[in-house]
C-alpha cells in the first residue's frame, strides 16, 4: 500500500517539529517554506546558556533542522509560495519555487563571492551552519550581476536567467504551521528606530551576535556600558490595534540579558516595563535572580533621542513623578512583540479558515483542528496565537496527534482497519528536552 502523503506549510520551529514527527509514521511529508531557508525566526536565535541551561529552546532548533535535513521522507520545498489549494480527495496545491541553486559547483561560486566582500549584497547566508543550501542568490539583485566583472564566477557557474518552476502536490492532510512576523519598530516613530544606529530590535541582536561572535553596538562595534530593554514594544497597546500579550518578551530579554551579563560582567542594565509576564519554570526563583542584577522601572518610555558619542537618551515619567528624566544608555534594546503571519489572511482566503480578531488563524472546536468544513486541516504554533519555541513545539506534537487519527479514521474507512501507529503519536517537548540535555 502507497505511503499517505501530509503537506506541512511552514519550516519554522513549529513545522520541522511536525513534519519530523509525522515521518516517523510512514507517512510522505512535504514541508514548504517560503523563504529560502528552513527554522523561522528560532534559527536566528543564540542560545542564552550563561553557565548553564536558561531553557531558551534555541538549541531545539538547530536540532530539529539537522534532523530535517537527515530526514529520508521528507521533501523539502524551498523559496516556495502557495498559489492555489484546491480539495480533491485531500488537498491539491500548487506552489511557486523560485530559482535554487544547489549544485556543489553552484554553493562553491556562491560561497567565493560571499566571502570575497559582495559588493552589491546578491548572495545572501543561510542563519545556520546547518542551512542547505547554505548561500542563495538574492532574486531582487540577481540583475546586478548580469555583464558586472565583479561577479564573474557567478556569471560562469550560475544560469541567471533560470525562471521558477510550478509544482503540484497532492496531500490526504495538511498543517499549517505558518508562524508569526516580529512587530516593526518603526512604527513607534517617537523611538528613532530608523535613524538612531544604537536603538536595535532584540532580533537585530540576535543576528549582531550571529554575525559578530558577541554582543556590540552597531553603530561602532564597542562593547555596551550601559544597555535599556524596554518591554512590550507593539504589545498591549490599543492604540496600535495590538491589544495581546505576546508573552514570549518579556522571558526573552530577561534571558538575553543574563547571556549579556554572562560576557560582559560589568555591563550595567536597566529594564523599562508595564509588568513581568512568567518567564517559564522556576520563574519566582528566575526572577528574584534577575531582580538582584538588574534594575526595573515600571515606566514606558516617551521617547528615544540622540545623545553625545553615539548615545541615546531614554526620556521617562518616574514612577509616582510628574517630571521627565533622560538617562544615557550606549545601547536600547527594543523587545519587539509577535504579530500574525503575513500570509494568515491570504490562506484563510484560500481555506475558509477564519481569523481571530487578532488575525492570527482560528482553530475550530476540536482543538487543533482547523473550522468545520475543513476536514484534514490542522494547526500548529504561532500561526495561531504569540507563543515560545517550547510551547510551538508542544503544540505540533499535539497537531500531529490529531491529524493521524484522523488518517487512521480515514484509512479505516477506506480499507476496513485502523493503523496502530496513530496510538504512538505526539512528541511531548520536555520528553525532548530532556533527552537532549541529557545526551550533551
Amino acid at each position: 500500500m502507497a505511503a499517505q502523503s501530509v503537506a506541512v506549510i511552514g519550516g519554522g520551529v513549529a513545522g520541522m517539529s511536525a513534519a519530523l514527527d509525522l515521518s516517523r509514521h510512514n507517512l510522505d511529508v512535504h514541508l514548504i517554506e517560503k523563504d529560502f531557508w528552513l527554522g523561522g525566526r528560532a534559527i536566528e536565535y543564540n542560545c542564552k546558556a550563561a553557565g548553564q541551561c536558561q531553557q531558551c529552546g534555541a538549541c531545539l532548533a538547530e536540532k530539529k533542522l539537522r534532523e530535517v535535513n537527515e530526514a529520508k521522507n521528507i521533501q523539502v520545498h524551498l523559496a516556495s509560495e502557495i498559489a492555489e489549494i484546491r480539495r480533491n480527495s485531500g488537498y491539491q496545491l500548487l506552489l511557486h519555487q523560485a530559482p535554487l541553486f544547489t549544485a556543489g559547483r553552484e554553493q562553491k561560486a556562491l560561497q567565493s563571492v560571499y566571502r570575497s566582500g559582495d559588493p552589491q549584497g546578491v548572495v545572501l547566508r543561510g542563519p545556520s551552519k546547518n542551512n542547505l543550501p547554505l548561500f542563495v542568490l538574492d532574486p531582487d539583485k540577481a540583475e546586478l550581476a548580469r555583464g558586472n566583472s565583479d561577479y564573474a564566477v557567478l556569471q560562469q557557474s550560475l544560469d541567471l536567467d533560470r525562471a521558477g518552476q510550478q509544482i503540484e502536490i497532492q496531500a490526504q492532510a495538511v498543517v499549517l504551521a505558518t508562524g508569526f512576523q516580529p512587530f516593526t519598530p518603526q512604527q513607534i516613530g517617537t523611538y528613532h528606530y530608523a535613524v538612531l544606529d544604537n536603538v536595535v530590535s532584540a532580533l537585530d541582536m540576535e543576528r549582531i551576535r550571529k554575525a559578530k561572535g558577541s554582543y556590540i553596538r552597531p553603530g561602532d562595534g564597542r562593547r555596551p556600558q550601559r544597555v535599556s530593554f524596554i518591554q512590550c514594544v507593539g504589545s498591549r497597546s490599543e492604540a496600535l490595534g495590538h491589544p495581546w500579550c505576546s508573552r514570549v518578551c518579556c522571558p526573552y530579554a530577561l534571558r538575553m540579558a543574563r547571556a549579556i551579563r554572562a560576557e560582559h560582567p560589568d555591563t550595567e542594565i536597566t529594564f523599562f516595563y508595564m509588568d513581568l509576564q512568567n518567564p517559564g519554570r522556576d520563574s519566582e526563583q528566575f526572577l528574584s535572580s534577575c531582580r538582584s542584577d538588574f534594575r526595573f522601572i515600571r515606566m514606558m518610555p516617551v521617547d528615544i533621542l540622540p545623545g553625545q558619542d553615539g548615545s541615546v537618551a531614554v526620556n521617562y515619567m518616574p514612577p509616582g513623578e510628574q517630571r521627565i528624566e533622560s538617562e544615557a544608555f550606549d545601547l536600547v534594546i527594543l523587545s519587539v512583540g509577535l504579530e500574525p503571519g503575513g500570509d494568515n489572511s491570504r490562506l484563510s482566503r484560500l481555506l475558509g479558515i477564519p481569523l481571530d480578531r487578532h488575525g492570527f488563524l482560528q482553530a475550530g472546536a476540536r482543538g487543533y483542528q482547523a473550522s468545520a468544513g475543513n476536514e484534514g486541516c490542522f494547526l500548529a504554533g504561532t500561526s495561531t496565537g504569540p507563543m515560545d519555541i517550547q510551547a510551538s513545539i508542544e503544540q505540533a506534537g499535539l497537531a500531529v496527534k490529531e491529524l493521524l487519527t484522523y488518517l487512521g479514521q480515514q484509512e479505516k474507512k477506506h480499507y476496513g482497519y485502523d493503523r496502530r501507529s496513530i496510538l504512538h503519536a505526539g512528541s511531548g517537548y520536555w520528553r525532548e528536552l530532556d533527552r537532549h540535555l541529557h545526551s550533551r
